[in-house]
């Protein structure tokens, strides 16, 4: 299962791409299964605040940068399938360098937006990226 912020979900088994009608039978099945409202089934699932950010990494080598910031977090899971994912119990962040432009894109989940906000910062106060 995957999927993007725009509402597109991928399922495997279903469809390789986006799709956001694979997400709506999903939800559809779900309320079936459970005969609940939706309202009940969202007060069930645990609640997490995403924070997005972006920095211009122009004259920074990206596979060095990855590196410096994995060293930063030595104590989290590390995932490298698409740039960095750093993983605790409760949180993550995954920054990644863009395709398309000279930046890397910070996403960060935690419990609530303070706190995925001060992931995010955690990133970006590295020397590394100062006066960015």
């Amino acid at each position: 299962l995957g999927g993007e912020g725009n509402g597109g979900v991928i399922l495997k088994d279903v469809h390789l791409g986006r799709d956001s009608l694979v997400g709506a039978a999903m939800i559809l099945n779900r309320l079936a299964k459970d005969e609940s409202p939706l309202s009940g089934i969202y007060a069930s699932l645990p609640q997490f605040t995403i924070v997005k950010d972006k920095v211009d990494i122009s004259g920074l080598d990206s596979h060095e940068l990855l590196s410096t910031i994995s060293d930063q977090f030595p104590e989290s899971e590390k995932n490298m399938d698409d740039g960095l994912k750093l993983i605790w119990p409760d949180r993550w962040i995954h920054v990644r360098k863009s395709n398309t432009e000279p930046i890397i894109r910070i996403y960060a989940e935690a419990p609530t937006s303070e706190e995925a906000e001060s992931l995010v910062n955690s990133v970006r106060k590295l020397n590394i990226l100062q006066d960015r």
